[in-house]
């Protein structure tokens, strides 16, 4: 007789039999094209002919790669192959339409590695898009991009669909991740006070009240043509207000002069290569594309770090001018002071003297004042003053508002957050180099 498990091994050997795996005999969900040992190819799972979907069959695909071709031909080869060895430094990040319309290469008539793109339906930046985040903080922090342009366009689908009624019935799979996907541009439309927007959706109302429903507008419905815009403002508020953007902005009011040139007291930051880290004002820009006229029409909603709003970037082929020497003497207390090169340091705008020395102060400790500072090789130099580092603060972010949205103004972060008070924990911790020299002095007895 058979125990007990060969019985019951036999009988799950039956079931599986007599009950193959569902997907065995079903249609492939893929086709996987390889190249055979003979050099030719072949559809692994397909019951079709070999080359059942080749591009031969599809006259646009033909025509996509017979294009591929053209280009080959007619490209600035020179250019290409200094991208290749040098690799990309786009100036511009771009956060624009998916819209098949609206190329940004055509549109600027610009040559390869200009922009650095993120595309999506409406242009949108969200805050909890990973994607989105880390090409920002890439383009930014790696590429050293300096403006990123949020782009939208008249006549945009996402808008469109946002204003027209929300379907209520036969909501598939797509249509569901569209309608979530512009569910902050319908909220925008329905919250935003501007007066072409409120009319029309006071017209939209109505008509959903009386059971109608409203299909997307007119291309030229100025309503429709106003949300494009307030969405561009929208993102470039987001953007402005994200992580990647307001640290950067807190770090260059930090360590940067207002006219790029790094801080005599900034320490130096090393990069993954080990070399001196890039770090550049960044701006951020609002534009809008009519895709009928070609224009591009600036929304002049533009934000950058606070201090910067006169800073003018080298021309072309110049070099960013050079710190001023601080061989003879550089501030060693005070954000605001500024490093001169005849021996004594300037006073800042609230009429503080800065502590001379003989370089830029660093470490760690309670700041006071100087209890040997070296005297400077000219004789009206100023004298040191004992300063608690609160007085020279970084200047409060300005306000850019236009429309219903308020960009980049105060209140914006906690204020334990803020440049300046994040400068006040800097300067608190700093000692003077008078002072280091003394507690070395005393360590070495």
């Amino acid at each position: 007789m058979f125990s007990l498990r060969a019985i019951i091994v036999l009988s799950l050997s039956l079931l599986v039999t007599a009950h193959p795996h569902p997907h065995d005999n079903a249609a492939p969900l893929f086709f996987r094209r390889e190249t055979t040992e003979t050099g030719g190819s072949s559809n692994e799972g397909s019951s079709g002919t070999v080359g059942a979907f080749s591009a031969s069959r599809f006259p646009a695909v033909q025509d996509a790669l017979a294009g591929n071709e053209r280009f080959r031909q007619t490209r600035n080869d020179s250019a290409i192959r200094a991208l290749v060895a040098d690799g990309q430094k786009p100036p511009f990040m771009m956060v624009s339409c998916s819209d098949s319309r609206a190329p940004e290469a055509t549109i600027f008539d610009s040559q390869p590695g200009t922009f650095f793109m993120e595309r999506n339906i409406a242009n949108q930046y969200k805050p909890g898009d990973e994607n989105a985040q880390s090409v920002m903080a890439y383009g930014v922090r790696v590429l050293g991009v300096q403006h990123v342009v949020v782009m939208g366009h008249y006549g945009c689908g996402g808008i469109a669909a946002a204003i027209a009624s929300a379907p209520k019935t036969n909501i598939n799979v797509a249509t569901h991740i569209v309608q979530t996907w512009i569910g902050d541009v319908r909220a925008l439309y329905l919250s935003s006070n501007r007066t072409e927007i409120a009319e029309m959706r006071t017209r939209n109302l109505e008509r959903e009240a009386a059971g109608e429903t409203v299909e997307e507008p007119d291309v030229q419905e100025p309503g429709f043509r106003a949300l494009v815009e307030e969405n561009v403002k929208q993102q470039v508020k987001r953007i402005t207000e994200s992580s990647v953007i307001s640290n950067l902005n807190e770090e260059v009011i930090l360590k940067l002069n207002t006219d790029g040139t790094r801080r005599a007291d900034a320490p130096a930051e090393e990069g993954a290569g080990g070399e001196e880290a890039t770090l550049i004002p960044v701006f951020v820009h609002g534009w809008v594309h009519d895709i009928e006229t070609g224009e591009v029409i600036d929304l002049n909603i533009s934000t950058g770090p606070a201090g910067f709003e006169n800073f003018t970037p080298p021309a072309a082929g110049e070099e960013q001018p050079a710190e001023e020497p601080a061989a003879s003497s550089s501030v060693s207390e005070g954000e605001g002071a500024t490093s001169t090169s005849e021996g004594a340091a300037e006073p800042t705008s609230s009429g503080e003297a800065a502590e001379p020395s003989s370089s830029a102060a660093e470490g760690e400790g309670e700041s006071s004042s100087s209890a040997e500072a070296e005297p400077t090789t000219a004789p009206s130099a100023a004298e040191p003053e004992t300063t608690s580092g609160t007085e020279n603060v970084a200047p409060q972010p300005v306000q850019q508002a236009s429309g219903d949205v308020r960009v980049h103004g105060p209140g914006t972060r906690p204020a334990s957050n803020t440049p300046a008070a994040r400068m006040k924990r800097s300067q608190s911790r700093r000692l003077s180099f008078a002072q280091r020299r003394a507690l070395t002095a005393q360590q070495a007895k």
